[in-house]
């Protein structure tokens, strides 16, 4: 049937039927199973495969002695290995043993099962044995069942006898009929001297069965690897051309052999080679992509054990990887194995490798500051991986080193959405609620010390969902400042009083009252401030606090109590130390004394806090000491601290009209002429025009003394 194609379909039907005939007309000859061997390998020549298959099944199991057994089951094992239906050859070929014991069929049979593990490398010694004791009840086992050198020649194979696995391979091409089983072994000859290293006689073989052969896939095979030997020459000598010969890469050729014999055994050898080639040379998802191939085709191929080694080694080196570039392609090439369903469950690991390499992009984002990337590929994990614990941890880890690095909004938005994203996790929840209270805290604590008090009222109101859940009275309080530093004391101590209540009415933070109790101070609330001081009264640090004895001196000052105020500036200067609490506290101690007229002792206290006070704390200090003695009717006491107030800025003509009121009741009234007469100098002003009048009133100077002595002293007197 070595015709062109039309001829020898029409030749094959011919045939066909004619040995039809001849089966019904003698159905006793001996010639019956060579026919239905002839007519199957006609109906496959026509493409007839179902028929053929089913003929040459009636060879195997109607005449399972005869020699035609052998090559009849031959050609159904390599229809099998091509379509790569190896779960139903061996269903088929045990269903032979079981039915045909010790028959030629059987043994085939046999011999093909063998073949099968030999090639997964698995029960290499059983066989051994095996074949010895078959050898020894039959030593001529060959002649009926050829397919048997084959194993003797792969067993030779497997212990490196190349040479004594060619002698079987000669001997079984000269045995055997069948010119597909033919160019088989002509291939593996070819295979066994590429493996020698003996290329010249490889390429002798291959090229043979690319040529005498071309019709079977073994020739696509030989093809193949003859491209292969001229790369690798032409890599050792690249001016080496073959002049004559149409060249055809090896990638050409395999993919052919993918696309006309994906399923076949010799595919996935070659398929396995290049898988392992592209794993050496680093390509990690090519070698993959032929992984899944194999897998995809013929799960339960011969090589599987060898695949699934190959995709445990590429697993290992991809969660290796350091690159990011690389890592990022490993792990698109990980999810197309987890994507497919058909792949999942024969290719195990890949979820662990896909969460480990996952994990290692998600740690070097983290690590360089891309937190927003970092969060969006953590987002992709856990909705890949929804119970994957370590992704929650590093979705935890991204939002506390945003917190951390002080992106406050960032870390709050996104500790809220981890919670929402896993409500019913109490660590996560617990975790939320902290940090959130934390970021909040710290948010507004920064913004208060860089002077941004609005950011903190519209952050506070506008995003409300993000914290509403976890307000504490710290955030509130810092609404009160923020309020308070925007001169709203009532909104100030509306929230400061809010924190207090947040947990109940019963005083247990004193920090929180000492900003209530500013807070009150600020707005002039002092019936506020009287219940607060109520409160911190019951907590025993009060007695000795400096700030909390401040606040209390200021209220007694607000109610007249000056020897309270007094006693208390005191005893907190005696427990004050640092420098900014003994500057109030030694003001609120010379307004004290200076309403109780302790002039020495106050002079002493403002010798220590002269030093502390800048020059506009000093005039308003000074100027209510003078006024206070003035209306005290000290005026020899006010009329020296106008005189010092005069000296830091001469330029007082309010001051220097104290002075003249000073003088005046003490009778000095030269000297009280005196400083009218500088006064006056004043042009254009009130108190200078003032001053002109009183010196030109001659009626007012001509006055008996006594009657403006008694005037004054009944002025004095507040008579």
């Amino acid at each position: 049937m070595e015709e062109r194609p039309f001829a020898a379909k029409k030749t094959a039907w011919q045939i066909i039927d004619l040995l039809k005939r001849f089966i019904v007309d003698y159905p006793q000859a001996k010639e019956v199973p060579e026919a239905y061997y002839i007519i199957g390998s006609a109906y496959k020549q026509v493409g007839f495969i179902p028929e053929a298959i089913s003929h040459w099944r009636i060879v195997a199991k109607e005449f399972p002695d005869s020699k035609w057994a052998d090559e009849a089951l031959l050609q159904i094992l390599l229809y099998y290995d091509e379509t790569g239906k190896i779960n139903k050859k061996h269903t088929f070929l045990k269903e032979i043993i079981r039915q045909y014991p010790d028959t030629t069929a059987a043994k085939a049979a046999w011999v093909a099962l063998a073949l099968d593990s030999l090639k997964k490398k698995k029960n290499v010694d059983f066989i051994e044995r095996e074949v010895r004791r078959l050898e020894a009840a039959d030593p001529n086992v060959f002649v009926k069942v050829p397919m048997y050198l084959e194993l003797k020649a792969r067993l030779a194979s497997l212990k490196g006898d190349e040479k004594s696995a060619i002698d079987y391979w000669m001997h079984f091409l000269n045995l055997t009929v069948s010119r597909e089983k033919q160019a088989a072994v002509l291939f593996e000859i070819g295979e066994a001297y590429r493996r020698l290293g003996d290329l010249l006689k490889a390429r002798k073989y291959y090229a043979l069965c690319a040529r005498d052969y071309s019709k079977f896939s073994y020739a696509l095979f030989s093809r193949f690897r003859l491209a292969q030997i001229r790369e690798r020459e032409r890599k050792i000598t690249p001016w080496s051309r073959y002049k004559g010969y149409r060249d055809e890469s090896s990638a050409m050729i395999y993919d052919r052999i993918l696309r006309q014999f994906p399923k076949h055994s010799i595919t996935q050898e070659v398929e396995f080679e290049y898988a392992l080639l592209k794993f050496e040379r680093g390509d990690l998802p090519g070698a993959l992509k032929l992984v899944k191939r194999f897998f995809k085709n013929s799960p339960n191929g011969a090589l599987r054990e060898q695949f699934l080694e190959l995709s445990k080694k590429i697993r290992a080196r991809m969660i290796a990887e350091k690159n990011s570039t690389r890592l990022r392609e490993n792990l698109t090439a990980c999810l197309s194995v987890l994507n497919d369903r058909a792949l999942k469950n024969v290719m195990p690991g890949f979820d662990d490798t896909a969460k480990a390499v996952w994990k290692k992009i998600i740690e070097d984002l983290t690590r360089k500051g891309v937190y927003d990337q970092a969060l969006l590929e953590t987002k992709k994990l856990l909705e890949k991986f929804p119970s994957y614990k370590d992704g929650r941890r590093m979705w935890q880890r991204i939002i506390q080193s945003l917190n951390e690095k002080g992106d406050y909004v960032a870390a709050i938005k996104e500790a809220k959405a981890f919670k929402d994203r896993f409500p019913r996790d109490e660590g996560v929840k617990r975790f939320s609620n902290s940090l959130r209270k934390e970021a909040l805290n710290s948010y507004f604590k920064k913004l208060l010390k860089d002077e941004r008090p609005l950011v903190v009222l519209d952050f506070f109101y506008s995003k409300g969902d993000l914290f509403n859940d976890i307000l504490d009275r710290n955030h509130l309080v810092s609404v009160g400042m923020a309020w308070n530093e925007l001169g709203c004391p009532d909104e100030a101590g509306l929230f400061m009083g809010k924190a207090f209540f947040s947990r109940g009415n019963t005083p247990t933070d004193y920090d929180l009252l000492l900003k209530w109790a500013e807070a009150s101070l600020e707005t002039g609330d002092f019936n506020g401030l009287g219940q607060i001081i109520s409160y911190l009264d019951r907590f025993p640090q009060g007695k000795t606090d400096p700030r909390y004895l401040h606040l209390k001196v200021l209220y007694e000052q607000n109610k007249g109590n000056w020897d309270q105020a007094y006693n208390l500036s005191s005893q907190g200067l005696s427990n004050s130390k640092k420098s900014n609490e003994r500057k109030l506290l030694l003001q609120d101690f010379i307004k004290s004394s200076v309403h109780l007229g302790l002039w020495d002792v106050a002079r002493d206290a403002f010798r220590e806090l002269d030093p502390l006070l800048n020059d506009s704390e000093r005039r308003s200090l000074m100027s209510q000491w003078a006024d206070t003695a003035f209306d005290m009717g000290a005026y020899e006491e006010a009329f020296l601290f106008y005189n010092l107030l005069l000296e830091l800025d001469p330029k007082q003509p309010d001051v220097q009209a104290k002075m003249a009121l000073c003088l005046l009741r003490q009778e000095k009234l030269d000297s009280a002429s005196g400083v009218l007469r500088a006064l006056s100098t004043e042009e254009g002003s009130l108190w200078g025009d003032s001053a002109k009048a009183i010196l030109g009133n001659e009626e007012f100077w001509k006055k008996v003394p006594s009657t403006i002595k008694n005037d004054l002293k009944r002025g004095a007197q507040g008579k």
